[in-house]
């Protein structure tokens, strides 16, 4: 039985914020849906939200994503914004490159606050390793990881090792991620999978502290979705994530529907609460601390 789990002296906020819900994709393995009800022109909401969280007393850090979130105006303001609040220490924009190259030169911002996260989706192949590389040869401030979506069907295959072989050979730095179940897909792994990309799932792998009965050990993400070891209802834990929706509300991504007051602190959130939710859906979720009641 596992008596505890996570990284108890994590204590920043992770804000994730869906600056848009409109998206030039349609992947069949998505998991948020692509209903395009935002006015990507509209300043209003983006300003509140800013003003919110500079009124926040706590370290945070904060995940754009969509949609597509260069798909909003006023990504760039918002992205200059909060580099310029001392206690935002890191600011991630989730991409999938499909914006200009030009567009995405602007987005070395004067800071080294900023990390823009390309996502690769092998359904939408297209130049994204060419794009990659040229702005990994352009960025002299923001921080670059590119996330490789692993397809489970085999068709995808080649295309996604000749991705993975051109990010290494120009010294780009990747993550691997593993699908979780989307809106409308559940990911069959084989043995066959993990044969071929075994070296490259291993590359860069993060371990999470695993308290049992018997003994502690670290256990890696690859390991913990395979397992099924991200099963923690009932258990005490210390959630960090809160989603940003587009309408500007902000919530625990634990407590759906629970929406945070204008002003909030840091003691309104870094709490340990009962999880009620039947297994972590994000793996940076495995990293907070849980404890058995």
């Amino acid at each position: 039985m596992i008596v505890e789990a996570g990284n108890p002296k994590l204590d920043n906020a992770y804000f994730l914020w869906q600056i848009s819900d409109v998206c030039q994709y349609k992947c069949s393995y998505c998991t948020v849906r692509n209903d395009a009800t935002v006015d990507v022109r509209n300043h209003k909401v983006i300003d509140l939200v800013l003003k919110r969280l500079s009124m926040y007393d706590g370290d945070f850090h904060v995940e754009m994503y969509g949609g597509e979130p260069t798909t909003h105006i006023s990504l760039i303001h918002a992205v200059d914004e909060l580099s310029k609040m001392d206690n935002c220490t890191s600011i991630e924009i989730l991409t999938n490159l499909k914006r200009s190259l030009t567009y995405f030169k602007k987005l070395d911002f004067d800071t080294d606050k900023v990390a823009l996260t390309p996502s690769y989706h092998v359904e939408y192949d297209e130049d994204f390793l060419e794009k990659t590389i040229a702005l990994h040869n352009y960025y002299k401030n923001t921080q670059m990881v590119v996330y490789v979506m692993m397809s489970d069907k085999e068709e995808h295959w080649d295309k996604t090792e000749t991705l993975l072989r051109g990010l290494e050979e120009h010294n780009i730095e990747y993550t691997t991620q593993l699908l979780v179940d989307g809106l409308n897909y559940k990911p069959k792994y084989t043995r066959a999978f993990f044969d071929r990309f075994e070296l490259y799932l291993n590359h860069k792998e993060h371990y999470v502290p695993y308290i049992y009965e018997d003994g502690a050990r670290g256990i890696s993400h690859k390991d913990i979705i395979l397992r099924g070891l991200q099963q923690f209802k009932g258990y005490s834990c210390k959630p960090l994530m809160h989603e940003i929706d587009v309408e500007g509300n902000i919530y625990n991504a634990c407590f759906k529907g629970q929406n945070l007051p204008m002003i909030f602190k840091k003691k309104d959130i870094i709490k340990y609460r009962t999880c009620p939710n039947n297994k972590c859906y994000c793996d940076i979720m495995f990293d907070y601390h849980k404890v058995i009641q």
